[in-house]
């Protein structure tokens, strides 16, 4: 198996607060790599209340075994929300690399490893739907690292989300790989 963006296993840590999809985008994640062939795990934690509580989901590609499911210290953050950021950014390796939505989430030093997505904005404006941020996101994190290819991702898609909603996402999709143009530094 090709090794992932130079490493032998690749850490995703994707945080938020109940209700935004992040347990899902995780999910999703986790079956592009499987369709791209990478092994994986996929854990996630969330409050009793669910919604407005934070939640996480972890995701580990490997070109090896997988021993524990959870991570320590990710290659990759993606936050949706402050709370999470503040729970979380010191979680991710030093070297690891900071997406975040700057209309839900201000990050205290952004640096070259800090990549701001306005994936809830462009989720309104472009598709009257605030719950398709975390795809947004998502998709720029994958077009832009290359953690699995396009095609995964829509298959992904595809096979987890409720018929009547594929469309939308697709569009989603189209949207958050776009924005990765207009971030040369990625």
């Amino acid at each position: 198996m090709a090794s992932l963006l130079g490493k032998e296993t690749i850490e995703i840590r994707i945080a938020g607060i109940g209700g935004q999809g992040i347990i899902q985008t995780g999910a999703i994640l986790a079956l592009a790599g499987m369709y791209d062939g990478k092994n994986v795990s996929q854990a996630s934690t969330y409050g009793p209340e669910s919604r407005g509580t934070p939640s996480r989901t972890d995701v580990i590609f490997s070109d090896s075994d997988i021993d524990y499911p959870y991570i320590e210290k990710a290659d990759m953050l993606i936050v949706m929300a402050q709370k999470a950021y503040e729970l979380y950014h010191r979680d991710l390796k030093e070297s690891g690399k900071l997406f975040y939505d700057p209309e839900k989430v201000k990050v205290a030093m952004p640096d070259n490893n800090t990549f701001a997505i306005p994936a809830s904005g462009l989720s309104t404006k472009e598709l009257n739907n605030p719950l398709l941020a975390g795809i947004i996101m998502l998709s720029f994190v994958i077009k832009g690292t290359g953690i699995v290819s396009a095609d995964s991702l829509k298959r992904a898609i595809k096979e987890s989300v409720p018929e009547e909603y594929v469309s939308v996402n697709m569009k989603a999709v189209e949207i958050g790989m776009l924005v990765v143009t207009s971030n040369s530094n990625l």
